[in-house]
């Protein structure tokens, strides 16, 4: 099942790193894997891993949010158990924990004795949640990139105003003016654009966005 919505910040949270935990409960063991991504290709590569690698597994289960911080896409599965039951409750979790750009698919070995539809409700938040705190939680704050050609005589003010809104000198290239690549947050790239013409700079559109912690 998936939905959209829409975001306004200009940062989000998400998993720190990839991460993998295993929780037994009632004979079954559940095998919880996190990775972040922020595009349908990357999610769909992480759980089609998961997927070959423990094909032996009775269910493997997921669930993802990506889109950060604009709209965004949620999708779960509940591949092969009750409705309801494995899906959802990994998402649900997810959103509680207030977390973006991530998909988590937990492996389920079943061990003979059935849990009932409360019982895997359980299950599979407690792996999910075993899983996030294990893995930790780290707040990214999205980038542009702007591109600026100056002269030589405002260099020096330009260095200034990128340092007053925490932007990046990426790049220099120094020719008949100066080329430079700045990176910035997404919410103070139209500042940072407007305070580099006003000095005489010549600014081209921003592009790829980045993400950083």
């Amino acid at each position: 099942m998936g939905t959209a919505m829409a975001g306004d910040s200009d940062s989000y949270r998400t998993l720190a790193r990839p991460h993998s935990t295993r929780l037994k409960i009632e004979r079954s063991e559940f095998i919880s894997h996190g990775g972040i991504a922020t595009d349908q290709n990357e999610v769909r590569a992480f759980i089609a891993a998961k997927q070959h690698e423990y094909r032996d597994a009775t269910h493997n289960c997921f669930a993802y949010r990506i889109g950060a911080p604009g709209p965004e896409v949620e999708y779960f599965s509940d591949a092969g158990e009750p409705s309801g039951t494995a899906g959802r409750p990994i998402l649900s979790v997810m959103k509680s924990n207030d977390l973006h750009n991530c998909v988590i698919v937990v492996t389920r070995y079943f061990g003979g004795r059935k849990l009932g539809v409360p019982g895997l409700i359980k299950a599979y938040s407690l792996a999910t949640q075993q899983l996030i705190d294990e893995a930790g939680v780290q707040v990214c704050f999205p980038m542009k990139r702007i591109h600026a050609v100056c002269d030589y005589a405002c260099l020096d003010q330009v260095h200034q105003v990128a340092r007053s809104l925490d932007a990046v000198v990426e790049d220099r290239v120094f020719a008949d003016k100066v080329e430079l690549v700045l990176s910035v947050r997404t919410s103070q790239c139209g500042p940072l654009a407007s305070s580099l013409r006003s000095l005489g700079a010549t600014v081209t559109s921003p592009d790829d966005q980045l993400h950083s912690e």
